[in-house]
């Protein structure tokens, strides 16, 4: 059984405003809710010599008051905390309140091997 840990660690890239000191980019992981996320079978093929692509699909929010661009990262462990994967998937100018649906693949043959994954998400204003 799958054991996810809900962690969400952020990084904060504000542009060229930033630099001057003169930024309200919010923080990443605080601009940015998981709402919904499960390890599954995302993509079946119709030969049996072909195993099943599996990953993690899911909801995000953002939860600021601005629009981002929003820069998503999944990383797999396996149960020795051993980093054995990561995904990157993105969505642009995502308003206050809104959700956008995410598919991060885990790209190998073994999900098995799979114990949990962490999310890191990076945003743009």
């Amino acid at each position: 059984m799958l054991n996810r840990r809900g962690l969400i660690t952020g990084i904060t890239t504000a542009g060229m405003v930033a630099i001057a000191g003169c930024s309200g980019t919010p923080e990443a992981d605080e601009a940015v809710e998981i709402v919904e996320d499960e390890f599954t079978t995302i993509r079946e093929y119709d030969s049996p010599d072909v195993p099943p692509d599996y990953g993690v699909v899911g909801t995000a929010r953002n939860v600021s008051e601005s629009t981002l661009d929003i820069f998503l990262t999944v990383i797999f462990y396996d149960n020795n905390d051993v980093r054995l994967d990561e995904f990157n998937t993105d969505a642009s100018s995502v308003g206050p309140g809104d959700e956008f649906r995410f598919e991060a693949e885990y790209l190998s043959d073994d999900p098995d091997n799979m114990s949990y994954y962490e999310f890191e998400v990076e945003i743009f204003e």
